[in-house]
């Protein structure tokens, strides 16, 4: 499966090969920072499915790791999964804070779980818990708002 974060993390667009022409019905399970999962319904033909934060009732898509789980019931009725992670951190990197992280010695833990979190975007074979405990190593509710123009 590739995930896909658009621009100022718009959107997110699920690919995959099990997307299929032929398939019987497809469903997508939407797990935010491992919480309950939201499920939503691509036509059974679709290439590809866009994500938004309106399907999900989200005015903006929330700060943290997507875990994407694709099912698909296909042509003979067997079934078959695809599974990947989004990291949602598009206002974390565009925090003052955050890049202070860099030259900050007593914040290098931060500064290194970002840096796992933007590699394990990028691995198919890292779980999704993985890049959970990244994130959560990074949130602190006290952190300003927005420093550099971001929306």
């Amino acid at each position: 499966m590739t995930l896909t974060i658009a621009s100022q993390c718009a959107s997110i667009l699920v690919d995959s090969d099990l997307f299929n022409i032929t398939n019987i019905s497809n469903s997508i399970a939407v797990k935010i920072n491992g919480a309950a999962a939201i499920t939503l319904t691509p036509s059974a033909s679709a290439s590809n499915y866009t994500i938004t934060p309106e399907l999900l009732d989200l005015d903006t898509f929330t700060e943290g790791v997507y875990d994407i789980t694709l099912s698909s019931v296909l042509i003979d009725s067997s079934t078959a999964t695809d599974q990947g992670c989004a990291p949602i951190i598009c206002d974390l990197l565009c925090k003052d804070s955050t890049l202070a992280w860099y030259a900050d010695v007593s914040k290098i833990d931060k500064a290194l779980a970002l840096e796992g979190i933007k590699a394990a975007a990028n691995c198919e074979t890292c779980g999704c818990s993985i890049m959970l405990t990244l994130f959560n190593s990074l949130t602190d509710a006290s952190a300003p708002t927005c420093g550099c123009g971001c929306a």
